[in-house]
């Protein structure tokens, strides 16, 4: 619950870092496994969520767990569905909804009706795709799930401006973000208020309301701290240590970082944030003075390569 509640209010690292650790415990590895899915896709790395699904599909989908199956189906059809894997997808689909039939269960009949919604949008059907996210976000309501209603609303949303609904559209969009940032999801929050300033919607209706701020494209103070250790020198693991986190959340925030500043490599991220000063540049080590140490003789060193800082997995 508490990585749930990090990655609403934008805090994804730290979501991620949590849902790993729950990942590790039987009875919540399954809702685990979907939200850290979930946030993979969001990131746009679709083989990671495949990797963590592929590992839980034949447990649940074929053994049949449709009970603990509400987070994991979407998140396992949305996977496939983003690799191109329609077949796999629909058969996801298709065995949860054999399995329900017309049982009076809402919250797996609100995530089946989602996996269709999820289905129809990758096989180009978007005006089904629409009413499908609508309805399933109907169904979340009544249970009442409102973030996960609110979330359908917004692929509903932007299934219509692709149809090229833009006033519908755009509408839906500037309720969904108030109803977030009422929430304190304010990471959705800024990222749909993002698209309605590309899209001339009514930004100015989604409003921060209490809680973590979002980021946006700027660092967040963790990741100008990791990079400022970067600037350094520090490889992963020393950084890790010196902030009492893991070396992955630290690859991660590197990643996160090179991600929101467009740059490819650890010395071009360490360049970017001392030339804008985000980052001040390390002060240089004066050499000993061989007149205060007399005898001392000083080996001239090899070059520094200024391309040699560690890769993003050291």
């Amino acid at each position: 619950m508490v990585g749930l509640l990090q990655a609403a209010a934008g805090d994804r690292e730290a979501a991620k870092e949590r849902l790993r650790f729950a990942g590790g415990d039987d009875q919540q590895r399954i809702e685990a496994a979907a939200a850290l899915a979930q946030l993979y896709l969001g990131d746009g790395e679709v083989d990671e969520a495949l990797r963590l699904t592929d590992q839980l599909a034949e447990v649940v989908v074929g053994g049949g767990l449709w009970s603990r199956a509400v987070e994991f189906a979407p998140a396992r059809t949305a996977a496939l569905a983003a690799a191109g894997r329609i077949g796999p997808a629909t058969d996801v689909v298709n065995a949860l909804e054999g399995a329900l039939g017309d049982r009076d269960a809402p919250a797996p009949q609100a995530s089946l009706v989602l996996c269709r919604a999820i289905l129809a949008e990758a096989d180009g059907r978007l005006t089904d795709a629409a009413a499908l996210f609508a309805r399933a976000a109907d169904a979340w309501e009544a249970l009442p799930r409102p973030y996960d209603a609110l979330l359908a609303r917004e692929r509903s949303a932007r299934c219509l401006l692709a149809k090229g609904r833009e006033e519908d559209g755009l509408s839906l969009l500037s309720g969904v973000a108030r109803g977030l940032s009422e929430l304190g999801a304010h990471h959705d929050a800024g990222r749909i208020g993002r698209s309605l300033t590309a899209g001339g919607g009514d930004v100015l209706a989604v409003t921060r309301g209490r809680g973590r701020p979002g980021y946006g494209n700027r660092l967040s103070p963790r990741e100008s701290e990791v990079v400022r250790l970067l600037v350094e020198g520090l490889t992963n693991r020393q950084i890790a240590d010196a902030l009492v986190v893991s070396a992955q959340t630290v690859a991660s925030q590197v990643k996160s970082a090179m991600r929101k500043l467009d740059v490819t490599s650890r010395t071009a991220l360490a360049v970017r944030v001392v030339e804008s000063g985000l980052v001040l540049a390390p002060e240089p080590v004066a050499a000993p003075d061989p007149v205060a140490a007399p005898g001392l003789v000083i080996e001239p060193g090899p070059a520094v390569q200024p391309d040699r800082l560690p890769s993003c997995d050291e």
